[in-house]
């Protein structure tokens, strides 16, 4: 009778641990539109056009996005104007003196977890504005588009403290709490469940 019991508290904490790792990322996932970029290849011409490429989708984000009122907008407003950013990825290409093509899709992808000055987000389904050049068979590079001013280089990223305030504003205490301190005691605990599940 004891053994059932038990076995019956463990199902219920798993089952409530399961629950809560669900809640929390999908609550971060509902803030944030992320951008996934994949090169053609490894070279290092080809990595390098990634990240020009990057810059093109980004600025051209940047010209329409101050209309998105909340993350719900910013996607909407990638997918009206992916043809925009299509272009801008593509006239970057040929500038460059390749002939890859470039497709972009704004949907759902799976991300690893990944950290940005300060903030890390959970591994999961995200939507986000997806670039692949030519075969995409490169290493990937990772950002957030919304909220905005997600400002970066090659190997890192950073976010503004406006962009914070913003995200922080979009989730609750506590989530914000396991994204901009998954180092800290409970709290990397509780991001690790996150990862587990």
């Amino acid at each position: 009778m004891k053994r059932i019991y038990a076995m019956l508290v463990l199902a219920a904490l798993i089952s409530g641990v399961y629950v809560y790792a669900e809640e929390t990322k999908g609550e971060i996932a509902d803030a944030v539109l992320r951008l996934h970029v994949v090169a053609n290849s490894d070279s290092a011409a080809d990595q390098a056009l990634k990240i020009k490429v990057r810059d093109a989708v980004r600025r051209e984000f940047s010209g329409f996005a101050p209309g998105a009122g909340c993350k719900g907008d910013a996607v909407m407003l990638a997918k009206e104007n992916s043809g925009r950013l299509a272009e801008a990825a593509s006239a970057v290409i040929k500038e460059e003196g390749f002939d890859y093509p470039v497709n972009i899709e704004i949907g759902k992808a799976d991300f690893p977890t990944k950290s940005y000055s300060g903030i890390t987000l959970p591994k999961g389904r995200y939507d986000a504005v997806n670039v692949k050049i030519g075969k995409a068979k490169g290493k990937n590079w990772w950002c957030v588009m919304y909220p905005p001013l997600c400002i970066a280089d090659s190997v890192s990223a950073e976010f503004m403290p406006e962009a914070k305030a913003e995200l922080k504003a979009s989730v609750s205490d506590s989530q914000y709490k396991i994204i901009s301190e998954p180092e800290s005691g409970e709290i990397k605990i509780k991001f690790k469940i996150l990862e587990i599940f």
